[in-house]
């Protein structure tokens, strides 16, 4: 049986939105780990308390939203132990989706925010064995062509979140202390005139606190370019890599058994 998606907008976007944007869903240091329903349905009320009673009443009393559906997506994502969220950032529109693993089945919290616009849709990726398609689905891969071992290399340390918003200019000057004329221009090129920039962050559950590791990729000239940074030589260096969709998923997959690895276990 197909569940059809719960699509949120207008203010409803904005309640559910300021509970689920917090760090207190993924980023908390009382994960409620081992909580009966009872003590989760005392701490849903606490949230609930921080909006106005207007805006409850979306929560509270409007049957659409109040069915045993939606409960069960807020219980699974204030207990899971295992998060990857796929930001996907494209002119003036933001597209955040955060999947929410549990044992027995994956929820997809999809935000998107248009010039303002706001809406959120709850829906069911099936179990965590089938839920890297609705994964690789969100990173909205395109037709590329490829350059396989296409690789610019850095220093970390020049490599700063401003280098992704100077000009063209700015940027080729700046890559020219670190590359030559040609491949200055080049990535400069690349940064200045993408179309997006996605970051995919893991989030795991280890030991009584949350670890947290990123990766960040670019789509510019019909090539996705992923931002990694590496250790060579005993310098740490970020590299510009040219890779399709498939090689940046195992990217992700690769984070999650490295998290996986350090001792943390999805609740």
């Amino acid at each position: 049986m197909t569940i059809e998606p719960l699509i949120l907008s207008n203010k409803e976007v904005y309640v559910l939105t300021g509970i689920f944007d917090h760090e207190t869903m993924i980023g908390i240091e009382n994960p409620f780990e081992n909580w009966s329903d009872e003590e989760i349905d005392k701490e849903l009320d606490v949230m609930y308390e921080n909006w106005t009673n207007e805006e409850l009443l979306i929560i509270k009393e409007d049957e659409t939203l109040c069915d045993k559906q939606l409960l069960e997506y807020f219980r699974i994502c204030l207990t899971t132990g295992f998060v990857i969220e796929v930001q996907i950032s494209k002119n003036s529109a933001l597209e955040k989706n955060i999947f929410y693993f549990s044992e027995k089945k994956v929820i997809q919290n999809v935000i998107t925010d248009t010039n303002g616009e706001k809406q959120c849709t709850f829906k069911e990726c099936g179990t965590p064995e089938v839920a890297w398609q609705f994964i690789y689905q969100a990173l909205q891969p395109k037709n590329t062509f490829s350059r396989p071992n296409y690789t610019f290399k850095i220093p970390s340390s020049a490599y700063k979140e401003n280098i992704l918003n100077q000009s063209n200019k700015q940027l080729v000057d700046y890559l020219k202390l670190y590359l030559d004329d040609e491949a200055s221009l080049e990535l400069a090129n690349i940064i200045h005139n993408r179309e997006e920039l996605n970051t995919v962050q893991v989030h795991y559950y280890i030991k009584d606190s949350w670890s947290t590791d990123c990766i960040q990729f670019l789509y510019s000239q019909n090539q996705y370019w992923l931002i990694q940074k590496v250790l060579d030589n005993e310098q740490t260096q970020t590299n510009f890599i040219c890779l399709d969709t498939f090689t940046i998923t195992e990217e992700i997959k690769k984070m999650v058994l490295y998290l996986k690895s350090l001792g943390g276990e999805t609740r």
